[in-house]
């Protein structure tokens, strides 16, 4: 046996309100119902796992200060130039960087036309080179 349940298709007594008009005033007391004061909860962010950042090399401090002289000489600061380039030679043990020192020194005498200057720091380039072929 069956038994049929009989249904009530009237609308619910607590959505009458919602069918009941268009006034501003009940609106928003409907509203205020379903308003809550408890703030929601902020979803979760992933936090991304932190690699290892691979720690750069320092640069030599003797390339560093050659960049700094061929950095003057390429402004035309000759002077500054020259001292940074004879700081090198006097302080550097390498024959390297002591070439490329003598190197510069050649390039100014050059741009000043101090052409005997440029050739005696020519041999004195050429001197270094040699050491470091040997």
């Amino acid at each position: 046996m069956f038994i049929k349940k009989k249904f009530n298709h009237s609308p619910h007594p607590l959505r009458l309100p919602f069918f009941a008009g268009c006034d501003q005033e009940r609106n928003q007391l409907i509203r205020g119902f379903f308003h809550t004061a408890t703030p929601v909860p902020p979803t979760a962010t992933i936090t991304p796992i932190p690699t290892e950042t691979p720690i750069p090399e320092p640069t030599p401090q003797s390339l560093s200060r050659i960049d700094d002289a061929d950095y003057y000489l390429l402004i035309g600061d000759y002077d500054n130039a020259m001292s940074a380039y004879r700081a090198i030679i006097d302080q550097q043990p390498d024959d390297a960087y002591r070439a490329a020192a003598a190197l510069g020194i050649a390039r100014i005498h050059a741009q000043r036309s101090d052409y005997e200057g440029c050739q005696n720091a020519l041999i004195g380039c050429f001197e270094f080179h040699t050491k470091i072929l040997n």
